[in-house]
């Protein structure tokens, strides 16, 4: 498994608003009847990202354009491609002007990214953290707050995503446990899930984020291998 992180500069959104053609017709007549310009946006970063990402994943032995995809029962996200004949896993996650994907060839993997700069919401706290996790974010100082409030959702946000259930997750069900400073196990609904979670503070142009995924191959061992795409790097492949 790869986790490719992209910083989305000006220059980089331009070329890839020049590079539509790698998205299928689907793809284009939905971006066309998105009418606000911010999430018009997104959806190119997204689209056209992936796109080049997994091509970069698999040393584009099949180019941009060419790559299909499908969805499993749980609304997963996958390739299907007759050129490259294992089926890539992967999930995006999109913060500020901070993209990621997360890839693998083995297993579906589940990703979130948020920023510290996110005002946390005590409310939503009361329906998505156990009892025994507000308890820990209520004795903590404000700072300590923040950080540990951003690394729980977004741990538990991969792990929804990586089930594939989304917001339809028992959030208040799933009970972190931390294993070491970056790993973390899950309880849901009192029994122990086999995988683990890997938790990582990355910074982009002095801001911070927390990364999390979850993958059947994270353990305390294996630490996941995260590329951080240098945009000017990316917008050579763009122009290619």
């Amino acid at each position: 498994m790869k986790i490719y992180i992209v910083e989305i500069t000006p220059k980089l959104l331009q070329s890839m608003c020049q590079v539509l053609d790698v998205l299928s017709p689907i793809e284009k007549t939905e971006i066309a009847l998105i009418g606000n310009n911010q999430l018009k946006m997104s959806i190119v970063v997204s689209k056209v990202l992936k796109r080049y990402l997994l091509s970069e994943y698999c040393d584009f032995g099949i180019l941009p354009a060419y790559w299909e995809f499908e969805k499993t029962i749980e609304n997963k996200p996958y390739t299907v491609n007759s050129i490259y004949e294992s089926k890539l896993f992967f999930n995006v996650s999109h913060c500020e002007d901070i993209f990621a994907i997360a890839i693998s060839s083995k297993d579906e993997v589940g990703l979130d990214i948020e920023s510290y700069h996110y005002k946390i919401d005590d409310r939503l706290a009361q329906t998505v953290f156990t009892d025994s996790e507000i308890v820990k974010l209520q004795r903590s100082s404000i700072l300590s707050k923040q950080m540990h409030y951003l690394r729980l959702w977004t741990i538990k946000e991969a792990y929804a995503k990586y089930l594939g259930l989304g917001i339809g997750l028992d959030f208040k069900g799933l009970d972190i446990v931390g294993r070491s400073e970056s790993y973390y196990a899950a309880m849901y609904n009192n029994k122990v899930q086999p995988n683990h979670i890997y938790n990582k503070t990355i910074c982009f142009s002095g801001k911070s984020y927390a990364l999390s995924v979850t993958h059947k191959e994270i353990n305390l061992n294996q630490t996941p291998h995260i590329i951080e795409f240098d945009s000017r790097r990316l917008m050579k492949l763009l122009s290619k």
